[in-house]
Formats: C-alpha cells, structure tokens, sequence
C-alpha cells in the first residue's frame, strides 16, 4: 500500500514523502480501514515535528489519525 510517511521528524514539508509500506493486520481490538481521504491535522503536526514528548513516536511512522473511508478487516474484539 502507499502511504505518506515522517521519515525523521521536522518540517513536514521536508520529512514526509510518499512510500510503498506492508498493510497492516489489526489487533484484536482494532479496524483496518482502507483510506480514501485523509487530512494532516494538528496532533499529526505535533508528532511530525516531534513534539509528543509525553506519547514518544518513532520515526519512521505514518501519520493520519483523521480519515475517511470503509473498514475492510477487524480484531476479534472490535465493535462498532
């Protein structure tokens, strides 16, 4: 699947960049959606620029925690 990704943290202009990435498999508790639109927003911003010194992200990862589109896979114990 492709998906923008901060390599390093920073200026998102300059660390993110569109890459070729495994799907992931949900967890029990999780969903897997396939993304049809999505949005950078402010708490993607914060952990691009490293700013989530409370909740560490590593880089490399893929942000997005705004999205929009239709749930192809589910954990054991997800619910809707």
């Amino acid at each position: 699947m492709r998906a923008w990704v901060a390599e390093r943290f920073g200026n998102p202009a300059e660390v993110l960049a569109i890459r070729d990435v495994e799907q992931p498999q949900p967890g029990p508790d999780d969903v897997l959606i396939r993304v049809e639109a999505t949005t950078v927003g402010n708490n993607d911003l914060d952990a691009i620029h490293g700013r989530w010194a409370s909740l560490p992200v590593p880089a490399p990862f893929v942000p997005g925690q705004e999205v929009l589109g239709a749930v192809v896979g589910a954990g054991a114990n997800a619910r809707s």
